[in-house]
């Protein structure tokens, strides 16, 4: 072979590889929710002044059903402080404040978001509150079954 010719390929190879890195990572954005570390720290940001400063807080996302379009369930986890944790107003102020906040920083994607907010009370009780997209209460869904393979 001429060196023109192994030149030549070398050259489409690479472009081949970077247009298949292109379309593995355009195929990723649009399978996971890669926004979910960050929505996580804006909330818990946010809501700061009435979390507990060293709890752990997490969000997690779930699918309800197969494909791109499924609506997405998110799981908002947090420790409010004592102060806040006496008052169950307060906690359920705190968790509608929560829900929102998500829900506005994931409006965006694709299929419709509700926010179930968990807030771990004192002597290991927690409250929850699910909602939609449109902050209104529900019952937390249930992921539909897989198909049978």
């Amino acid at each position: 072979m001429e060196p023109g010719a192994l030149r030549r390929l070398a050259v489409m190879g690479t472009f081949a590889v970077l247009a298949m890195l292109v379309m593995y990572l355009f195929m990723a954005k649009q399978v996971t929710d890669t926004d979910v570390p960050r929505v996580r720290k804006f909330v818990v940001s946010v809501l700061a002044r009435s979390l507990e400063p060293d709890a752990d807080s997490s969000l997690r996302m779930r699918r309800l059903a197969p494909g791109l379009d499924a609506p997405r369930h998110y799981e908002l986890v947090v420790t409010p402080l004592p102060k806040v944790a006496a008052d169950p107003r307060a906690v359920d102020k705190l968790l509608t404040r929560g829900a929102g906040y998500v829900i506005e920083e994931v409006r965006d994607g694709r299929g419709a978001p509700s926010v179930t907010c968990v807030a771990r009370l004192p002597r290991g009780s927690e409250r929850r509150l699910t909602f939609d997209a449109k902050l209104r209460a529900m019952e937390e869904p249930v992921p539909s079954p897989a198909p049978p393979e």
